[in-house]
């Protein structure tokens, strides 16, 4: 647009100059385009469809091997898909029009079910005998943690009370079923807290001034929690024993941990679009091994700013995740284009006197 400095006031309308950049979708966090350009007047860009990305994402499953099969739900912006312990559903989110958890049935016979009506509602967990779901909810006001029936036949119930300007994210359940992990979180600050349904009352259980703890997960038996902390810098996976007993064992820089069923190995979202794993021992004493890469076709997030984009189903042959719609059984995708234009200011100016 023509802008005149002395007055600093627009003097005209617009002039389209690139049509096909690549942009990111709103439901992962930002609406950026790809492109950028030099002081000398070289563009570069990334071509792609002008509608967000997140609008052609499907659910699928994928096997260790990268094959991605995937399911009966129509594209749309997809989020936290999570698997019911018993393997049977998928609880996930959609932020198409209100954003609200949904239940899929993995017999693919029953369109999905919106589960949630009123407020923004996020990030679903399933309860360790797969009758509830707890997810995050505005609906009263604040970023609180509801659960209800995943079988829709209750309303949500509030479970915490978030102090003024936190949030609260439902990260995982424990396998006995007394409580489950959240993480407290204000802008850039987080801590790994838990909920006893019992005693109907949280109490911390990692944290660090300043910092973002969170993104927790329980091992299969109950006795570890894994979590992100950038206590020591970036992103890294720490491990403890559940309750916590002062041990702390630094694992692996990345993010949003979650273990195998078998509890042997933990998985961590490693770089964007790149999941890897780290074998795990408890017995006698607790020890890994280096990490290895799992194949990128699952989407993922970023691990500051969201909980984890995937899960993995019980019996570990598959993950549960978000791909686009365009990918093809093998999980690839045709490769974006990159695009140099040299003397774009050139053609900028040709295009402005025109106008």
């Amino acid at each position: 647009m023509p802008f005149d400095v002395a007055s600093l006031k627009v003097t005209g309308g617009p002039v389209p100059l690139v049509e096909g950049v690549r942009r990111g979708g709103i439901a992962v966090g930002t609406g950026a385009a790809h492109y950028s350009f030099s002081n000398t007047g070289s563009l570069i860009y990334v071509s792609g469809p002008v509608s967000a990305a997140s609008e052609k994402q499907i659910l699928a499953l994928m096997d260790r091997k990268g094959m991605v099969e995937p399911l009966k739900v129509p594209p749309r912006p997809y989020g936290f898909p999570r698997i019911s312990p018993d393997g049977k559903h998928i609880a996930f989110g959609s932020e198409a029009g209100e954003a609200n958890i949904w239940i899929y049935d993995l017999g693919g016979t029953i369109a999905p079910r919106q589960l949630t009506v009123g407020g923004a509602n996020r990030y679903p967990v399933w309860t360790g005998d797969s009758k509830r779901v707890a997810f995050q909810s505005d609906r009263e006001g604040d970023l609180a943690i509801f659960w209800q029936p995943a079988d829709g036949s209750g309303t949500a119930e509030r479970l915490t009370k978030p102090e003024q300007g936190f949030g609260h994210i439902p990260d995982s359940w424990s396998p006995n079923g007394e409580g489950f992990s959240f993480t407290a979180v204000k802008g850039t600050e987080g801590a790994v807290w838990f909920f006893s349904l019992k005693d109907k009352k949280a109490t911390v259980f990692a944290q660090s001034p300043s910092k973002l703890v969170g993104r927790s997960a329980f091992a299969p038996d109950g006795r570890w929690l894994a979590y992100q902390s950038n206590e020591t810098g970036g992103a890294r996976i720490w491990v403890q024993p559940f309750p916590a007993t002062g041990a702390k064992y630094p694992i692996v820089d990345g993010g949003q941990p979650f273990w195998s069923p078998d509890g042997k190995e933990l998985f961590y979202n490693a770089a964007p679009q790149l999941t890897a794993v780290v074998n795990i021992t408890t017995r006698p004493n607790f020890g890994f091994s280096g990490s290895i890469a799992v194949p990128r076709a699952l989407n993922n997030r970023s691990p500051q700013n969201f909980p984890r984009n995937s899960d993995i189903t019980p019996d570990g042959k598959y993950f549960v995740g978000v791909i686009n719609a365009d990918q093809n059984q093998s999980g690839s995708v045709a490769a974006p284009q990159i695009q140099v234009v040299l003397n774009w200011f050139e053609d900028i100016k040709q295009r402005m006197s025109a106008r």
